[in-house]
This record gives structure tokens, C-alpha cells and sequence, in this order.
């Protein structure tokens, strides 16, 4: 996900707080867009490398 990309994250969409996902530097968010369009984000999800395994934090669709 872009730094761009956080002033499309309003609060009433999500149920997790995304914003404090994407201030983790050991963590990786990543946008869930179609084809369609791009530039309405319809998922989001927070990864982190753990060397042997990824790990997955938060897994959301959007709620509107």
C-alpha cells in the first residue's frame, strides 16, 4: 500500500485500525483492488515475514 493510499482509509469503513497497521515497520499492509477498479480499495491485509513462515495480522473486507 502507497502512502497515498492512506487518505482513502476512512474510519466508518473499517473495523480495525488500519492506520496504527501501517505505522508498524515490521509489518506489510497490502490493498485488495479488482482490475475494474483500481482505485477503490476493497480489502486490506497485514503481513510480517517471520523468516520461516508469513504471518498474517488482520485480514478485512471493506464494510460499505
Amino acid at each position: 500500500m502507497r502512502d497515498t493510499d492512506v487518505g482513502l482509509l476512512r474510519a466508518e469503513k473499517w473495523q480495525f485500525d488500519w492506520r496504527l497497521e501501517l505505522s508498524d515497520k515490521s509489518r506489510e499492509v497490502y490493498k485488495l483492488t479488482t482490475k475494474e477498479n483500481p482505485s477503490v480499495i476493497q480489502g486490506l491485509m497485514s503481513l510480517s515475514d517471520q523468516t520461516d513462515h508469513i504471518f498474517l495480522h488482520l485480514l478485512e473486507k471493506c464494510s460499505i
